[in-house]
């Protein structure tokens, strides 16, 4: 799972509730200006310009 690869989560991962109380106290300008980077930092010139879906269920 990506998150293990950051904490453990030897309880599971968080809840729904819990990301929402997250994402609702973070700075969302700071996380926006953070989360694009993040993204151009994995984005190779062979996929500039195009629509890359990230959301997507893998299966491992």
């Amino acid at each position: 799972m990506f998150l293990r690869q950051y904490l453990p989560y030897e309880s599971g991962i968080p809840s729904d509730d819990t990301l929402r109380r997250f994402f609702r106290a973070i700075d969302t300008m700071q996380f926006q200006r953070l989360f694009v980077e993040w993204v151009r930092a994995w984005l190779s010139p062979e996929v500039a310009g195009k629509v890359v879906a990230i959301d997507t269920h893998t299966g491992h």
